[in-house]
């Protein structure tokens, strides 16, 4: 669940930032060709943009799974107190 969690706010980010970006890159291009007079190609390159997305989603899966399965293994402390209930 933990490192569900964790690709999803990965892919949340990556969509959110893709948005914003991609509006900025289309003022962008607009503006060039209005100076220029000339019709201006926005190019992405979407293997790049794969392989940063993939590392993050690599990084967040590994930055959530080694601990949540670290904090699993160990056996939980016990109170050396008995438990009155």
């Amino acid at each position: 669940m933990v490192t569900a969690e964790s690709a999803l706010v990965v892919l949340i980010g990556a969509l959110l930032g893709g948005a914003v970006a991609f509006v900025g890159l289309l003022s962008i291009r607009a503006g060039l060709a209005e100076q220029t007079g000339v019709p201006v190609d926005l190019v992405v390159p979407w293997s790049v943009v794969g392989g940063v997305v993939g590392l993050c989603l690599l990084s967040a899966v590994l930055a959530s799974a080694l601990p949540t399965w670290r904090s699993l293994r160990d056996r939980p402390a016990r109170s050396p107190v008995g438990v009155a209930g």
